[in-house]
């Protein structure tokens, strides 16, 4: 009777769910059907968005995000929000009839974590109605340079159709977004925390600064700069030296990157010759904490929903099934370091993430002519220098490899073999 009770609160629970839901759907269509230049929206319930009608064409509302936006405001500014949402749509719809001389001046560079532009790749693959993304710059490890159009109240990337429209191509647009954030760059670094200093536009740009290799020193006069962008509205930088200063920053951008909607990166970066390098510190203590950082960090971009991999990108059905390999993290009882690991079973060819350690399943034929399965733990690395020239690096990312085969019995004794109790 009590799991009849549970399953039935439950029931209510999700019901209650779906007609809050279903209230704030229809609210948002009616604040469509008031507004000036808006004709109506209709609701599309494969993905929980409206198709807003505006007279400069239909463009899509994600009812989840503009609803979590908000909740987080509060009720007294809901009605403000979901105007400001329509209308920033209704803007970008709008840019297609902007010729390249009506939007020079609003160009920026955006940095974008690579998680999420992967994301939108994936999305646009998925789903038709969303728009694909245009050309972009790697920058640094795990972020990337696309070119935006700044509205005021939003932003939005300039799309392969603009490209087109305007006769122009990203280098040449890259020169004028350059120029743009130049020019609204005066020096504006305030001390966040003790050896830590903050880029201070307050223009939701910050990160994209980090472009600017002869801002970054004149940060309180530092030398020897060390920066990261946690997330797309800050620029953080302290010393390379300074060994309290690194340490306040890595827990700052911490504290950031795990409650942002879209965090953009957890490596620390400095520049060399002018060129953007990923950087170590020297310091054990910070070495630790940043090291710990990148690896929630990977994991969660493993973890994404947004970031599972197409599964026939994977699969020549050839081969027949494919194992595909969690991301996971665990604390070794011996080091006391975050480790990360994944499973290699025996005898499918297996899609894995990159780890610092592979879990083999391995099974033995008995003489009944059953098997015997057992697990031993190896080193990635170790791994790697018998069988990587064998593995397909997938074009992904967080980067995943693809193996046809298993290890064979003469490389695992090759192999130093660890238990959990060791690591």
């Amino acid at each position: 009777m009590e799991n009849v009770t549970h399953a039935a609160e439950a029931m209510n629970g999700a019901n209650e769910g779906q007609s809050e839901r279903d209230a704030f759907a229809k609210l948002v269509m009616e604040k469509a059907s008031a507004m000036k230049d808006f004709s109506g929206a209709s609701f599309i319930s494969e993905d929980n968005s409206l198709e807003v009608i505006s007279s400069a064409g239909k463009f899509r509302v994600n009812l989840a995000s503009l609803r979590h936006e908000c909740q987080r405001v509060g009720s007294a500014n809901e009605s403000f929000v979901i105007e400001q949402w329509l209308l920033n749509g209704y803007n970008i719809i709008n840019l297609r009839f902007h010729e390249f001389d009506q939007v020079q001046d609003k160009l920026v560079p955006i940095i974008r974590s690579r998680m999420f532009i992967e994301g939108c790749a994936q999305k646009a693959i998925d789903e038709p109605h969303v728009r694909p993304l245009s050309e972009m710059l790697p920058y640094g490890g795990d972020a990337v340079v696309l070119i935006g159009i700044d509205l005021g109240t939003t932003v939005t990337h300039v799309s392969a159709e603009m490209f087109s429209q305007w006769g122009k191509t990203f280098d040449e647009c890259i020169d004028f977004a350059m120029a743009n954030i130049k020019s609204n760059s005066p020096h504006r670094f305030d001390m966040a925390v003790p050896g830590v200093y903050r880029g201070s536009w307050c223009d939701g740009f910050e990160s994209s600064r980090l472009m600017l290799p002869n801002l970054i020193p004149k940060a309180s006069a530092l030398k020897n700069a060390v920066m990261m962008v946690p997330i797309e509205s800050e620029l953080l930088v302290a010393r390379a030296n300074d060994e309290r200063g690194l340490l306040n920053m890595v827990r700052l951008a911490e504290s950031m990157i795990f409650k942002a909607h879209r965090p953009v990166s957890s490596r620390m970066y400095r520049y060399v010759n002018g060129a953007l390098v990923e950087f170590t510190p020297a310091f054990k203590s910070v070495e630790k904490v940043m090291t710990a950082l990148n690896k929630q960090w990977d994991h969660e971009m493993y973890s994404a929903k947004s970031m599972q991999p197409s599964i026939p990108q994977y699969i020549d059905f050839d081969e027949g099934y494919v194992h595909l390999s969690e991301h996971r993290l665990f604390t070794g009882p011996h080091s006391n370091a975050i480790q990360s690991m994944c499973v290699f079973p025996y005898g499918f060819p297996c899609v894995f993430p990159k780890v610092d350690y592979f879990t083999l399943s391995i099974a033995e034929k008995n003489d009944d002519g059953g098997f015997t399965c057992h697990q031993v733990i190896v080193k990635w690395k170790d791994l790697y220098a018998l069988m990587g020239g064998e593995w397909k690096a997938m074009d992904c990312y967080p980067p995943r490899y693809k193996s046809l085969r298993f290890p064979k019995a003469e490389e695992l004794e090759k192999l130093t073999q660890y238990t959990v109790e060791e690591l």
